[in-house]
């Protein structure tokens, strides 16, 4: 869709179709504005979409089938670092973080390496990943993991982001203080690299928290319950 330089809608420019299955569910632009990256959750598989840059209309560029090296990882979001080399995928059906470097010709080159959301013991089918995102000054890359059933919590970490805008360190995986039901997304704050809202819409609330200074966990700070009677909360927004 088209703006208005105040931002509101304009018009429907293009419409267009992924595959039959898929399930897009995440997508996130390069930091040039020259490629959609699309993280594909019924399909298995990320895409890559041309941007035009005078019409804005988009061509698909790339599909990378995930099925042969990642069966069942369904990629849920997909975030891209600033500097443009590395996008960071959450998958939600093994419950891990993954990351690829990108190209300037469109194309994604998934690295082996990637961190677990779950807990030695834990059983995948118990959980389903849900978000990935950039703190404030792109130090640290905040992800979350839902529990299935309400009688197990959710996990939170935090995952280190080197210069280059590679993927470091996992600094710690913490139980959050419900299963998320649909939700446990994280929202970190725009002012504060420690600071995250998390929803749930099992019970209905949103919490703050803060990661320690030794990096070793992170904990609630606040909780507000928002019991509207129709599933709160899915996401935060800062304003």
């Amino acid at each position: 869709m088209s703006v208005h330089d105040n931002g509101t809608l304009d018009s429907v420019i293009q419409q267009f179709e992924y595959a039959n299955g898929s399930a897009p569910h995440g997508v996130s632009f390069s930091s040039d504005s020259a490629f959609l990256y699309t993280a594909d959750d019924g399909g298995n598989s990320l895409w890559v979409h041309d941007i035009n840059q005078t019409d804005g209309t988009v061509t698909s560029q790339m599909h990378l089938d995930m099925s042969s090296s990642w069966a069942h990882a369904d990629p849920r979001h997909i975030v891209t670092h600033p500097k443009g080399d590395y996008v960071y995928v959450v998958l939600e059906g093994t419950s891990e973080v993954a990351q690829a470097l990108t190209s300037t010709l469109g194309k994604l080159y998934l690295l082996t390496e990637s961190y677990s959301l779950l807990k030695p013991g834990d059983n995948a089918t118990d959980f389903w990943a849900d978000e990935v995102a950039l703190s404030a000054n792109n130090k640290y890359l905040w992800a979350s993991n839902r529990a299935r059933h309400a009688d197990r919590k959710g996990y939170i970490s935090a995952i280190e982001v080197k210069e280059s805008g590679q993927l470091g360190q996992q600094y710690f995986l913490t139980e959050t203080s419900s299963s998320g039901g649909y939700a446990n997304a994280v929202s970190p704050s725009p002012f504060d690299d420690n600071i995250v809202a998390i929803t749930d819409n099992s019970t209905g609330f949103v919490e703050m928290w803060k990661m320690a200074d030794d990096k070793s966990g992170a904990s609630m700070i606040a909780h507000l319950d928002i019991n509207d009677g129709s599933g709160c909360c899915a996401n935060a927004v800062w304003y």
